[in-house]
């Protein structure tokens, strides 16, 4: 097994996402058609709209006149200019009659405007890449191919280790603990077991120079697979390669929605931020009927929100209208908006309360909880949640709030989602660890562990199945490394599959003394 560096540069593109909206005011040959009162609906900013998509004819005037609302009520979240809208595009109407939700449809406004400009972004940057005859345009959409096994497999790892640029010290070595823990993976690999395995290790950044000095390396156009913890600015350029050379290309790190539509080569390792959502929406409608929930959103100004509490309120809405979820309220709160003082009001005394939410400033979570606990001399434990019955459900990065006194999460029976779940105290991981701090004089770190477990799963998967793995995923879901498992599903937005997989495993995982 061998193992070779090549080391790139740095810097930033920005490509417009909107290059293929077709704007009203520029076709001649208009013709106004009838609008259709729609049945979706949608939540923003904590209130009820109803979705209207544009069809071919509509105009502002003409959907605020059938919808009996001003033109300036309409909500434009598109990123076409104030006075024009595009077919297909999603319109928000004020749904004056809450009581009408129930019998409509939820429509993910937000989701669908990101398919949108991922479509539009991807045919864009296609186009301009159309004059590179090695690195040509390739269609949107690919069939996977099965490729001849091979004795010899070339691996590309893509990481942004900036080894030549020192002025960014802190990116310099983020992703440095990642390397390190493949090279203990590489270590373990028995040499006289086929095929044999060459690690090419190349410095991407989110510098468009750094693509530009890796594109045309022949090793980087031998690879049979490609790893990557890629920028997003620099992904599609990796996507691009993949499909057009049919080599499979591997996330490390990602957690994003609709990273590679229409590639069948793509695998994301980590669950995408939507799939978290709906497993623990899956979860919460199993297990916990009858409660009143309250899910609240990110409440700063200066932190644009979190859709995924949105999301979350609408797939528990849409198990109620179908009746397979019966709770006793859903509450959608935003302290930004309303205040803090506003969540104990939304508390039910006489019902147990599922509150999730999903901030990441420590600060707003300690203004929400803080003025429900109490000291109580008559109480053993001096804190309680003042005569509530609270399950708290929420990201994992809480756990390691320092600011946050444990007894609220005690009292709280409070449960965290994790994607990358490890067993510290198994042999492997305790020998991975010993093994790490001999070989570096460190401790390893989340990274080190993700590059030593995810890279230790890849090259499992070539010994067995070779090149052509990703068509026997499936068959990959046995494997364990360190009690991380696998669940490979197609990607959330994809067609028949074609987009590709993701990991879909999580675990809940709850806070006790």
């Amino acid at each position: 097994m061998t193992l070779h560096f090549f080391c790139i540069a740095v810097l930033n593109t920005i490509t417009s996402l909107n290059a293929n909206l077709v704007q009203q005011a520029e076709t001649s040959s208009f013709q106004p058609s009838s609008v259709t009162i729609s049945s979706y609906y949608d939540i923003y900013n904590s209130k009820y709209y109803r979705v209207h998509v544009v069809e071919k004819g509509h105009t502002l005037y003409s959907i605020a006149r059938v919808y009996k609302c001003a033109v300036s009520d309409i909500v434009k979240k598109s990123p076409s200019g104030d006075n024009t809208i595009s077919v297909g595009e999603p319109l928000l109407i004020p749904l004056f009659n809450k009581k009408q939700v129930s019998s409509l449809e939820y429509y993910n406004v937000k989701d669908t405007l990101a398919k949108r400009a991922k479509q539009g972004y991807m045919q864009e940057t296609y186009a301009e890449r159309e004059v590179d005859a090695r690195h040509e345009a390739v269609p949107l959409r690919c069939s996977l191919q099965i490729q001849q096994p091979k004795d010899i497999i070339d691996i590309s790892l893509m990481l942004p280790l900036y080894t030549k640029d020192t002025s960014f010290p802190k990116k310099q070595f983020y992703f440095l603990p990642m390397l390190q823990g493949l090279l203990m993976a590489m270590e373990e690999i028995n040499e006289n077991i086929a095929p044999k395995i060459n690690v090419n290790v190349f410095d991407l950044t989110e510098n468009e120079d750094s693509w530009n000095e890796i594109k045309d390396n022949p090793k980087f156009l031998e690879s049979d697979v490609i790893l990557c913890a890629a920028y997003k600015n620099i992904f599609p350029r990796l996507d691009t390669f993949s499909r057009k050379n049919h080599v499979p290309l591997v996330h490390l790190h990602s957690e994003r929605d609709s990273i590679c539509l229409g590639n069948p080569y793509f695998i994301q390792l980590l669950p995408s931020l939507s799939t978290q959502i709906e497993i623990l929406a899956d979860f919460l409608v199993s297990n916990f009927n009858h409660r009143n929930f309250i899910i609240f959103t990110e409440g700063t100004v200066t932190v644009q929100k979190f859709p995924e509490a949105e999301y979350l309120y609408g797939l528990l809405e849409k198990a109620k209208n179908e009746g397979r979820f019966d709770p006793e309220n859903i509450h959608l709160y935003s302290p930004n908006e309303v205040g803090y003082e506003k969540f104990s009001t939304l508390l039910d005394v006489k019902n147990p309360n599922v509150v999730c939410g999903f901030t990441h400033q420590e600060i707003q979570l300690a203004n929400i909880f803080v003025p429900l606990l109490k000291n109580d001399a008559d109480k053993a434990n001096g804190m309680l949640i003042n005569n509530y019955n609270i399950s708290l459900f929420g990201p994992a990065t809480w756990a390691y709030f320092s600011k946050i006194d444990p007894e609220l999460f005690h009292r709280t029976s409070f449960t965290y989602f994790n994607t990358f779940a490890t067993e510290l105290n198994v042999r492997e991981s305790k020998n991975f660890e010993k093994n790490f701090y001999s070989k570096y004089g460190t401790l390893p770190d989340g990274m080190a562990y993700k590059g030593y477990i995810f890279s230790k799963w890849v090259l499992e998967a070539l010994r067995k199945y070779n090149v052509n793995f990703i068509s026997d995923l499936k068959n990959c879901n046995e494997y364990s490394v360190m009690g991380m498992r696998f669940n490979f599903v197609p990607l959330n937005n994809s067609v028949d599959g074609i987009d590709g997989q993701e990991n879909s495993f999580i675990e809940l995982v709850r806070f006790f003394k």
